[in-house]
């Protein structure tokens, strides 16, 4: 639907424990984007571009601090662990897909009939409905009215937008 609140998509963080001489690890099955990884002191671990990776494995060039990289559905590191740690992951997770007529939506505050007035502006023009454009100020109306209720619930800054209608079409 476009809408994106980063609160709202990035689940509990998820731990990664590393164990002496393995490099890479499985990534969450819903993993979708990164967002960062942590020690457990709290300090930022580095992104390693995948194409310097070889550069570093080969002994051709030495890290001072443990960076890591990302490929297909794995997380490796660089160098590779010597010792065990447990690192903190924060990334989005994959957006549900509907499959079946009992898969569920859920949205902020149960406000999805924004849908309904969306797909009347849509179908306006075979219904024969010259006022459809008044459906599509309804529904960006309402967009806007979950975007203030996202908002107030969390007390946070706005990460909610609208998209161009352009994406639906």
């Amino acid at each position: 639907l476009g809408i994106v609140n980063q609160d709202y998509t990035v689940p509990a963080p998820t731990t990664i424990s590393i164990v002496s001489g393995t490099a890479e690890y499985s990534l969450p099955s819903d993993f979708s984007q990164f967002v960062s990884l942590s020690t457990s002191d709290g300090s930022r671990i580095e992104n390693l571009d995948l194409k310097d990776v070889a550069f570093y494995r080969d002994g051709t060039g030495t890290l001072s601090t443990t960076k890591y990289y990302l490929r297909n559905t794995k997380i490796g590191f660089v160098p590779t662990p010597t010792a065990a740690a447990t690192y903190t992951l924060y990334y989005k997770s994959k957006v549900a897909t509907l499959d079946s007529l009992d898969d569920t939506v859920d949205f902020p505050n149960n406000e999805y009939y924004f849908l309904v007035d969306f797909l009347l502006y849509r179908s306006g023009p075979k219904r024969g409905d010259v006022n459809a454009q008044n459906y599509l100020k309804t529904f960006q109306s309402r967009i806007d009215l979950m975007k203030i209720t996202s908002h107030k619930q969390d007390n946070k800054g706005d990460a909610w937008e609208r998209i161009p209608l352009f994406w639906f079409n």
